[in-house]
């Protein structure tokens, strides 16, 4: 047996050239019954039971940053510095993506008119 044999046994190389669009309809159609089969007996990868943690708001994530300085502040190794380096990079890229957020208005929008 030769290399290319080892690594390319036989029993699992297909030649996806030869299939034909009934042969692809088909596994398509066995790979759905077998997902809807799943999720009716509950055995189904998907874990949508489990509750959704809400990502940290931002000035919770930039008290974090804050901690952090404060930590590796007394450090002198290359590693604090790079984590320095990377908490400006993120406080930067927050500062960005909520002035990006921001909406235009007018000073006019906080007063009603007196008629």
């Amino acid at each position: 047996m030769n290399i290319t044999e080892l690594l390319n046994p036989a029993a699992e190389s297909h030649n996806i050239f030869e299939a034909t669009d009934v042969d692809i309809y088909n596994a398509v159609m066995e790979a759905q019954k077998a997902c809807e089969q799943s999720a009716v007996l509950g055995t189904s990868d998907d874990n949508d039971e489990e509750p959704v943690e809400a990502a940290p708001t931002r000035k919770e994530a930039l008290q974090a940053v804050v901690l952090l300085r404060k930590y590796t502040k007394g450090l002198d190794n290359p590693c604090a510095h790079k984590v320095e380096s990377v908490l400006s990079t993120f406080g930067q890229m927050t500062r960005t993506k909520e002035s990006r957020s921001m909406r235009e208005s007018k000073i006019t929008s906080y007063f009603t008119h007196k008629v």
